[in-house]
């Protein structure tokens, strides 16, 4: 009787999963069941919801996915994303002591054994990365069996450098021979070869990489090539289901264009400090209110359209935290700019000569977030008072600004200049910002 209302069941199977919450530990990986998994660095200190498969491990911040990796069994281990890692941190990461010799003992165990000679030699690893990458594109050029010999040669002699298996190995630059047909035997026929029949279909049909990597090139997904190689080097990929696979790319080269595009906004800052909150030391003596930090690194100040205005003496770190800030911001997608203000108002009045005047105040207007950095060092001229309310009109309550100064908010009245100019700017810049935050205590 129940059959009448029977569905058919669903194309995939159901996976059971399992969910958590972690908080991403400041070497931006996260902890599950003792094993540590990375995510894109911006997330330090961020908690995020895990879900757990029996294959997969997914990472989920505001609903979004911003990391997955394959479940791993081992304990107090890291499984680590290049594209998650500070540009800092990759460019030590890329190569490595353990990677030279990994692909050395691809070679032999010589091979491997005056890899590791020649780096236990150097006080720093790094000064025979270029001997060793020599040493190993001698397999190339001269073949991986000849080199593996000339290494056992040269352990023996002690001798354990690129020059030295340069001289043991003969023809420079010569191909490496392949192995050499067997002689026929002196005065015995050579029998005719059986000819062997081709199958029909092979046994077990795959289909060749190389041309989907070279179209991922063609299309500049390089995130998704990068993630494809690696799948193709892990034995077990093929337990995995097409769906996982696929998410697994897609979240890779997803991860790759949101760092490319960081790097391109921090570039076009020009911040002066390479700052960011995290490196933000409460300690020291200087006024900071925590909460108002936190309160700004939310980045809701920036989406109203407000001002922050970070007033102290020399030495306190005004300039330090409008680029931490600032960093935060091309960290949440928004544009900046960091600007000396003497050297704004000279460029101002130079676009007024050139005719760059119309398009350099239109760049400035569209701008995010721009960081006037020593406000007040000198007094405003009429050209260059005119300039900033102009400047401060096109982006009031639409975008925002952060003013460094050493002197006081309350004597910006005068040093503007002109009373009616001056409330016109004070207005527009005073009136919308937050408290200052970098007041020295």
């Amino acid at each position: 009787m129940d059959r009448p209302a029977l569905r058919s069941l669903p194309e995939q199977p159901y996976v059971y999963a399992e969910w958590k919450k972690a908080r991403v530990h400041i070497d931006y990986h996260v902890e599950v069941d003792g094993h540590y998994y990375s995510v894109p660095y911006q997330l330090v200190k961020k908690q995020l919801e895990v879900r757990l498969t029996a294959r997969t491990v997914e990472c989920f911040h505001a609903n979004q996915r911003v990391a997955s990796h394959l479940r791993s069994p081992h304990k107090e281990r890291h499984s680590t994303q290049t594209e998650h890692m500070p540009k800092s941190h990759r460019e030590h990461a890329e190569w490595t002591p353990q990677r030279l010799i990994r692909w050395a003992e691809q070679t032999g165990p010589n091979t491997a054994g005056v890899i590791e000679h020649i780096l236990e030699r150097r006080i720093h690893p790094t000064q025979g990365y270029r001997s060793c990458l020599g040493i190993l594109r001698l397999g190339k050029t001269r073949g991986e069996v000849r080199l593996e010999l000339a290494c056992r040669r040269a352990l023996s002699l002690g001798a354990c450098s690129y020059r030295s298996l340069e001289s043991i190995l003969p023809g420079a630059g010569k191909p490496a021979a392949g192995p050499a047909a067997p002689a026929p035997a002196a005065g015995r026929p050579r029998q005719p070869a059986w000819p062997r029949l081709l199958p029909l279909t092979p046994r077990n049909p795959t289909m060749l990489p190389h041309p989907t990597l070279d179209k991922l090139q063609t299309l500049r997904l390089n995130g998704m090539l990068k993630a494809l190689a690696e799948q193709l080097k892990i034995p077990d990929i093929g337990s995995l289901s097409f769906e996982e696979r696929l998410g697994l790319l897609v979240d890779r080269e997803l991860t790759e264009r949101d760092d490319k595009r960081l790097s391109s906004r921090l570039r076009q800052a020009r911040l002066r400090h390479n700052a960011c909150l995290e490196d933000l030391d409460y300690r020291s003596p200087r006024g900071l209110d925590k909460a108002l930090i936190l309160q700004l690194s939310s980045g809701q100040w920036l989406r109203d359209g407000l001002n922050l205005i970070i007033n102290g003496p020399t030495g306190v770190g005004k300039t330090w935290l409008a680029c931490a800030l600032a960093h935060q911001a091309c960290r949440e997608g928004y544009s900046v700019r960091y600007l000396r203000l003497p050297r704004l108002l000279e460029e101002l009045g130079l676009a007024h000569g050139d005719g760059r005047f119309a398009k350099l105040m239109s760049s400035y207007a569209k701008t995010d977030l721009l960081i006037f950095d020593d406000w007040g060092l000198a007094p405003f001229t009429a050209e260059q008072r005119r300039d900033m309310l102009e400047l401060l009109d096109d982006r009031y309550s639409q975008r925002s600004t952060i003013v460094t100064s050493q002197m006081p908010v309350d004597n910006w009245h005068e040093l503007i200049g002109d009373p009616t100019l001056a409330d016109a700017i004070l207005d527009r810049l005073v009136h919308n910002a937050y408290a200052r935050p970098g007041k020295a205590g």
